[in-house]
């Protein structure tokens, strides 16, 4: 409950209607008895939980005669409930003055009776004051009050909100692209680990990747000398493996292609229908997960908004953050994909001669040695025979096994091209063998010839190996494998990337750019409510001191403006809450309900600044840090407040009464002295061990509302200077 201040003193104001908590009555002392009627009906109202009347001047001279310097009205007797009190200010102006000591004039400018009015519509203080005065005698008490510091004054207020306002809704300089990038990944672990491909996608893929293995297979088979023989033979089948890889490659590409143009014009266009691309062979997106967007694009604009962006960057960024969000479409890949090179299918022409012509030399005089090594006789030229024999087979073998696109060259085809090298040499050697042998008859007879012999087949079969192995390295160098590898890799690589990136997050980013779009609407119709209210956002606070009051120091302005910044950062921030609640709805727009939520928390806000002050936070969404910042900046530059706190009933301070009514206050009771400050005070003390004390003090009262800081002592009167009565003057 609040406080309510009725003023009867320079003006009769009615009383409310339903009077409710606790009630402030101003009035004049010599008015009291003429207002009975109107306490009587405030205290007859049990809402009414308390009610203090502060009483200025005095009863008037006819009273005064008699001694009684304050009649009051029966309706404001003590009866032992403790629901009513007196404070009687005799002087507005006050002495310095504590009891049992000589009185001064106080010094110019101070302002301690409108201090006091001001503290008491603070709950906490009210209730300690009505505690301590209905313990007094008669329920009144003579009040000297010392302010240290209150609220900031009306044109540093304003000045702060102005400025506040001006740093949320005109364009600032800290737009990021953060928030869009990380808006884009909302979510994000939804999505499937890689892509997910089906039939018929995934079968032409997995039917290029097979016969590109064939054909890798075979070539790297043909080498090997003893794969030339068999039924099953790799230069027989490496052409027609690699037609049917290239043919394979061609047909998965023309598959991407069609599958990338139709994703690409369904994310753009939204047609053909999802099911169209779907049968193609890429997976159904999941569905979006929009609480969990809408949670996380929240903590993004929350944080922007702490980190200090304006509001039209953050619409700036929002916007960008759809844009960048929504899915962008698979053109540059598609273009990208139909580019890619495919062999022609054709096998490299295999070396001519695998058995290499330099051979025929040694062809010719291996033939001719080993017919020389024979001896005379006819082993010689049959021995020769033999191993021309063996190099023409070696050669006409190569040959036939000679691989093509059309398959191999064969033996029909083969045999005159190694009759007339290979057979041609070797039977050279022969004859030439022979005519030296038979002009050489004095030569003699090698031994072993046989071991001769069979050294030189050796050496055929190893050069024909040998020719054969490098022959067909050379030949597997030059075949495209790498090229056609890289264009299935490539083909495989865009259409995972189009799933990956695009095509199965669409729905999950469709949703978040829809969120990004509604929440960018909504920070807009933030802005124009905030840049229409001005400086307006902020009352002037109730509980305000006069205006030759000591404020909170100018030192602290640029805290001030901090604290303001961040709960009207905070209003925008809560204001949308109709965004986050309408996303996914199909109603559309939530920028009314925005703007008529942003109304009504603005509405609350000024009234809890002019009710508790800006030391006291709006709810649990305003943060502590900057209100911290103020009140630490306030207390250092302020002496004052540190006396006030540590301050004793016997201090001299300002007793609001004229020099000639001190005779009215009684010296005999001990007067009672009520400490104050804002709670959030004895946090920031509790952190400087030096200030530790004054947090631990239990005396003092920490009010939740308010940013007073100081004392009030209340002075009990004498009993014979109170009299109670009615209006027609009738003792009590």
């Amino acid at each position: 409950m609040t406080v309510t201040l009725v003023v009867l003193r320079d003006r009769f104001t009615e009383p409310p209607e339903r009077p409710d908590g606790r009630i402030v009555v101003l009035d004049r002392a010599e008015t009291l008895l003429k207002h009975n009627d109107v306490y009587q009906d405030l205290m007859g109202h049990p809402t009414v939980t308390g009610l203090i009347c502060v009483a200025v001047g005095d009863a008037g001279p006819e009273a005064q005669v008699d001694g009684v310097v304050l009649a009051a009205p029966t309706s404001l007797r003590p009866d032992g409930e403790r629901r009513s009190a007196i404070l009687w200010a005799g002087d507005p102006v006050g002495l310095d003055w504590a009891p049992h000591s000589a009185p001064s004039f106080p010094q110019p400018g101070g302002t301690p009776f409108d201090d006091l009015l001001a503290a008491l519509q603070i709950p906490e203080i009210f209730d300690r004051v009505l505690a301590a005065v209905a313990d007094l005698p008669q329920a009144v008490g003579s009040p000297a009050a010392r302010l240290a510091f209150g609220p900031p004054g009306d044109a540093a207020l304003s000045d702060a909100a102005t400025a506040a306002v001006r740093s949320l809704v005109d364009p600032g300089d800290l737009a990021s692209r953060g928030l869009a990038q990380a808006a884009r990944r909302l979510d994000d672990d939804y999505d499937p680990a890689g892509a997910v491909l089906e039939p018929p996608i995934s079968d032409r893929a997995r039917d290029a990747r097979r016969k590109l293995a064939r054909v890798v297979a075979a070539a790297d088979t043909v080498g090997a000398c003893w794969r030339l023989f068999g039924a099953d033979r790799p230069t027989a089948t490496a052409g027609a493996a690699m037609l049917a890889a290239t043919r394979a490659a061609e047909a998965y590409r023309a598959d991407v292609d069609r599958l990338l143009g139709d994703m690409d014009r369904h994310l753009e266009e939204q047609r053909p229908p999802l099911a169209e691309v779907v049968d193609l062979g890429v997976a159904e997106p999941r569905p979006p997960r929009i609480p969990r967007i809408v949670a996380g694009l929240r903590e993004l604009v929350g944080e922007r908004l702490a980190d200090g962006v304006t509001l039209p960057d953050l619409v700036h960024e929002l916007q960008a953050a759809s844009a960048f969000s929504a899915p962008q479409g698979v053109g540059g890949l598609h273009e990208r994909m139909g580019r890619v090179p495919i062999p022609d299918g054709t096998l490299p022409a295999f070396p001519r001669w695998p058995l290499s012509l330099w051979s025929l030399p040694l062809i010719l005089l291996s033939c001719l040695a080993c017919v020389l090594v024979a001896g005379p006789g006819p082993d010689g030229p049959v021995m020769g025979l033999l191993l021309a024999l063996t190099w023409a087979g070696t050669g006409w073998l190569l040959l036939a096994r000679r691989p093509g696109s059309s398959g191999e060259q064969g033996f029909g085809p083969s045999l005159p091209a190694a009759l007339l090298t290979y057979g041609v040499a070797g039977a050279l050697g022969v004859a030439g063998g022979y005519l030296l042998r038979q002009l050489l008859t004095e030569a003699p007879v090698l031994p072993y010839a046989m071991v001769v012999f069979g050294v030189l087949i050796l050496v055929a079969v190893a050069t024909g190996w040998r020719g054969w192995q490098t022959a067909a390295r050379r030949w597997r160098r030059e075949m495209p494998l790498a090229e056609l590898s890289a264009t299935v890799a490539t083909l495989d690589e865009g259409t995972a990337q189009a799933c990956v990136t695009e095509w199965q997050p669409m729905r999950r980013r469709r949703a978040v750019s829809a969120v990004a779009d509604a929440a960018a609407g909504g920070v807009e119709a933030i802005r124009r409510s905030l840049d229409e209210a001005g400086e307006t956002v902020l009352p002037a606070p109730r509980h305000r001191a006069a205006d030759g009051a000591e404020r909170i120091p100018e030192v602290a302005l640029p805290e001030l403006f901090q604290v303001i910044r961040g709960d009207l950062a905070d209003l925008c921030r809560t204001a949308l809450g109709p965004v986050w609640a309408a996303a996914g709805a199909p109603h559309g727009s939530a920028d009314a309900e925005v703007v008529r939520e942003f109304h009504g928390l603005l509405s609350r806000y000024r009234e809890h600044v002019g009710r508790n002050g800006l030391m006291s936070p709006f709810g649990p969404i305003s943060g502590t840090g900057t209100r911290n910042a103020l009140m630490v900046r306030a207390w250092d530059a302020t002496p004052a407040a540190r006396q006030a706190l540590a301050g004793r009933t016997g201090d001299r301070m300002t007793q609001l009464c004229a020099t000639d009514q001190l005779g009215f206050l009684s010296t005999r009771n001990e007067p009672t002295l009520i400490r104050f400050a804002p709670r959030r005070l004895a946090e920031v003390l509790q952190r400087d061990p030096g200030d530790q004390r004054i947090a631990e003090d239990p005396q003092i009262l920490w009010t939740e509302g308010g940013e007073f800081v100081g004392a009030i002592r209340l002075v009990p009167l004498r009993p014979e200077s109170v009299r109670y009565g009615w209006a027609d003057g009738g003792a009590q």
